[in-house]
């Protein structure tokens, strides 16, 4: 349906022979419009000069007298207020259900009144005539009904121009082009026909910028042509079409949902598909005159026609469209027939699938024919291909769980048809024998260390490996050339391979005293020996240990090659250690003393023969610590056994009777070379007899003993002094 609403401008400018064949022309305008019982028009006259007047609601077909009636009645007066015309067209639309809402308006100059408005918002209009557009109007009217612009009165006084939101209003014609604007947003179509508009620019300039659908320019002649030509595009031309278009017989359809899912598409109207027929029947409708109708789909050569190169081939057969004419007149219409000639070729890729063996089977894996088998794709690789030349055709996406098994990827193709099939085929993965998975256990030098793994299954079927525990290894990372731990079978063999890093152990040595275990000696040495080879030497330090570096695990010997200060190498140089993964094996090795002994001869000075008994002697320490107490016998001898490593000194503390004691002591040194000392001490007899008393003998003694007391008391501080 459609509703029209003539805007007619009965301003002062339009008496005589304007208004007269303006008349002239609405009447036509009408009677194209209305044309019988059946049309779907209705139309609505709507008049103004400075205001609008609505002459007639809509009527249809059987009102069109009565519009022709107040056509007659319009007479011209006053000014040209274009914006309250065509606002009152959009009133009666607004109530209006019609499906096409359209405004045709007739003036024959430029806007001498206009509403004022509250709001404005930048906008750009042609030519940069105006840099705003007027909204929210309110029923004031302004303007003279004698100029475009608006007053600017005398002194202020008079002046109607205005300023909204910044925004400086000037002339009757913003307000116009704003109202039409609005209207036009608002859906509803608008067409302007200026009458003997000229030299008027304003004119033109809002008449031009008022529609949306056509301006027309022309004189009082011209009236009727151009509403004859308005009305041509507001009603249809042919109604109840119906289009048969039948696919030519070299052609089918291409069914791949290209347009929104559907096969095919069509602007306006319905449509069907007979397969059987290849056939589309498409229900148009009504045809308008200003619409373009398109049905769309695509087609493509039926292979299986056997097209040849260079041959002409009609699309479609006989296509027709059945309609009544824009007289209710039954009519047909027969379109042009497109014709081809194949120029170029086609290579299609066919994706089936195939048993073992090779050959096509169903989905039920029967062996049946290609056209028969299970299809996994469809795909064209081109379509305007040279003849004669060679292409390279990939295979298209294999389909989940299947393998190429019949076919090369890529296939090369020396095209002589103008359709080419290249068929690919497909087996089930889990229908082909399964390789093994085999699960190694390697070192960091690629040493297998444990019995390896043998895994089978069927293709698909999945396997989990995870590294075992191996005494004496850590595991570490996969191999860089391992498959994956965990995964699916395949037809091809898989190795998993787990690398480990060998765990060391260490020796920790404890050297210690073989008769006071809890004593810790340092300064022992030993070597650490595998396979003949010395791999590491140990020093106790001063708690009597030390610690190996990390070793292969296995069986170590140590050798003790120097023994702590004072002691004997132990009697078994040679110790034989088990070395384990990941753990210190303690070893304690036990050193005796070095024990020396000091043997004493004692004689007479002056016969050395004379061996002197009684003589007492106290064996001493470097500290001056009396270690012991030895008398010589009557063979002048004395001893002391049992003595560690170090410097002793012999102290002689009561000399043989008869003699002089020895005051100085007297540095022995027991070594591991000098084990036992002998020391062989000589002893002065004491050489005169106490004189008588007053004799100038007691003078000598005492002189004598004095100068002997002073010796003593001189050796002694010595001896102090060296120790």
């Amino acid at each position: 349906s459609s509703d029209v609403v003539l805007v007619l401008d009965r301003s002062g400018s339009m008496r005589g022979t304007r208004l007269n064949k303006a008349k002239e022309a609405a009447r036509q305008f009408v009677d194209h419009l209305l044309v019988n019982e059946q049309s779907t028009v209705r139309i609505a006259i709507v008049s103004f000069e400075g205001n609008a007047t609505v002459l007639s609601d809509f009527l249809g077909y059987n009102g069109r007298q009565t519009l022709k009636n107040r056509i007659n009645d319009i007479s011209a007066n006053g000014g040209t207020n274009i914006q309250a015309g065509i606002r009152q067209a959009k009133t009666l639309l607004d109530g209006s259900n019609a499906d096409k809402k359209t405004i045709v308006l007739l003036s024959d100059g430029a806007p001498t009144y206009s509403f004022k408005a509250t709001s404005a918002t930048s906008y750009s209009w042609p030519n940069g005539k105006y840099d705003f557009i007027l909204s929210d109007f309110r029923n004031t009217q302004i303007g003279n009904g004698n100029s475009y612009n608006l007053p600017t009165g005398i002194f202020g006084i008079g002046d109607q121009r205005y300023r909204v939101d910044n925004y400086l209003v000037t002339t009757n014609g913003i307000g116009t082009l704003s109202e039409a604007r609005h209207i036009i947003n608002s859906g509803i179509d608008m067409y302007t026909v200026g009458l003997d508009v000229g030299d008027d620019q304003d004119a033109r300039y809002v008449l031009q910028n008022s529609q949306n659908k056509g301006y027309y320019a022309g004189g009082s002649d011209d009236l009727t042509p151009i509403f004859t030509e308005i009305a041509a595009s507001l009603v249809n031309p042919a109604t109840q079409a119906v289009v048969t278009d039948p696919l030519g017989d070299m052609f089918d359809l291409v069914k791949d949902g290209s347009y929104g899912g559907s096969n095919f598409e069509a602007s306006h109207g319905t449509v069907q598909w007979n397969d059987a027929t290849e056939t589309f029947t498409w229900n148009v409708g009504n045809v308008q005159e200003d619409e373009v109708y398109k049905l769309k789909y695509k087609i493509t050569l039926d292979c299986t026609k056997d097209p040849q190169f260079h041959t002409w081939y009609p699309t479609n057969k006989t296509t027709t469209m059945n309609y009544k004419d824009y007289n209710g007149q039954n009519a047909t219409k027969q379109f042009p027939i497109p014709n081809v000639k194949i120029e170029r070729g086609k290579i299609t890729k066919l994706g089936y699938r195939v048993n073992v063996d090779g050959e096509p089977i169903d989905s039920d894996g029967n062996v049946v024919s290609i056209e028969e088998a299970q299809r996994f794709y469809t795909e064209v690789f081109g379509e305007i291909l040279a003849p004669n030349n060679t292409y390279s055709v990939p295979a298209g996406p294999t389909p989940d769980g299947y393998r190429l098994h019949v076919g090369e990827d890529p296939t090369e193709v020396v095209l002589t048809n103008v359709c080419h099939v290249v068929p690919f085929g497909y087996v089930k993965i889990s229908e082909l024998p399964a390789g093994e998975v085999i699960v190694k256990y390697v070192d960091e030098d690629d040493n297998e260390i444990a019995e390896p793994k043998v895994l089978r299954g069927n293709i698909g079927d999945s396997y989990h490996e995870s590294p075992i525990d191996i005494e004496g290894y850590q595991y570490v990372t996969l191999h860089e050339d391992s498959a994956p731990p965990s995964g699916t079978f395949t037809d091809e063999a898989q190795t998993v391979i787990f690398v480990y890093k060998q765990l060391k152990g260490k020796i920790k040595l404890i050297k210690v005293d073989a008769d006071d275990e809890t004593k810790r000696l340092q300064g022992a040495k030993f070597k650490v020996i595998k396979s003949n080879q010395t791999v590491d030497e140990l020093v106790t330090d001063e708690n009597g240990e030390d610690i190996s570096i990390e070793l292969t695990p296995g069986t170590y010997t140590l050798q003790e090659v120097e023994a702590p200060y004072g002691y004997e190498v132990a009697a078994n140089q040679r110790f034989h250690v088990e070395v384990k993964a990941g753990k210190t094996t303690k070893l304690v090795i036990k050193n005796r003393k070095i024990k020396g002994q000091i043997h004493i001869e004692k004689v007479d000075a002056g016969d050395r023969t004379i061996k002197l008994e009684g003589a007492t002697f106290e064996l001493r320490d470097s500290d001056d610590n009396v270690i012991e107490e030895a008398t010589t016998d009557h063979l002048g001898k004395a001893s002391f056994l049992d003595l560690p490593v170090g410097t002793y000194y012999l102290v002689e503390t009561k000399a043989p009777e008869g003699y002089s004691i020895i005051t100085k002591p007297i540095e022995v040194e027991i070594s591991k070379e000098a084990q036992v000392v002998t020391k062989t001490i000589e002893n002065h007899k004491q050489g005169w007899s106490i004189p008588n008393t007053g004799g100038i003998g007691t003078l000598g003694l005492l002189g004598t003993g004095l100068l002997l007391a002073g010796t003593s008391g001189w050796y002694l501080v010595k001896r102090r002094k060296d120790i």
